[in-house]
């Protein structure tokens, strides 16, 4: 404890439990995936933000602090259990191209598709089959419940099923 307090970057986020981190260590894997949420809700409630860090398949600590940690990070702020950012964050910036190609498909249809749609769909924009599902499957954007796909944070309501496109129609969304 003694030599990580010397560091200016070290910040407590629950001292009796030992929780912590490094305000300045460039790639915190949590402060990117909260980031990728805030593009694509306004609001991240706890039960979110849980579900899409859970996605990094480490330890998460508990909800006191990781609200805690939310509160520290610049440009967010916390309101009982919800966290948002101050300001807009910059989409192209912070998602990569499939994320985003994922979260305007998932937009068009209110936020919600089967994974047949949705996979339909993607394909149509040319994204490899290994490449969607790594993103639906990983990304922290992305919620997957009975079959469908939806934004973190979105509505969920399983919606009807949609046409799927056909080549020339999805031909002006090509990469």
């Amino acid at each position: 404890e003694t030599v990580l307090a010397t560091d200016k970057n070290f910040q407590w986020l629950d001292k009796p439990t030992g929780w912590f981190w490094f305000k300045e260590l460039y790639g915190n894997r949590a402060l990117r995936r909260i980031r990728k949420m805030l593009c694509v809700t306004d609001t991240l409630e706890l039960d979110d933000l849980r579900a899409g860090l859970s996605r990094m398949r480490r330890e998460l600590p508990p909800d006191r602090t990781l609200l805690a940690f939310c509160r520290q990070v610049p440009g967010f702020e916390v309101e009982g259990s919800r966290v948002r950012a101050k300001s807009q964050l910059n989409h192209d910036r912070i998602l990569n191209q499939t994320e985003r190609d994922i979260c305007r498909i998932l937009s068009e249809f209110g936020g919600c598709m089967s994974k047949l749609d949705l996979a339909s769909r993607a394909r149509h924009l040319d994204i490899k089959r290994a490449t969607f599902y790594q993103c639906v499957n990983h990304s922290p954007i992305v919620s997957k419940q009975r079959g469908h796909f939806s934004l973190i944070g979105a509505d969920s309501k399983v919606p009807a099923p949609v046409s799927r496109p056909t080549r020339a129609g999805m031909a002006d969304h090509a990469r």
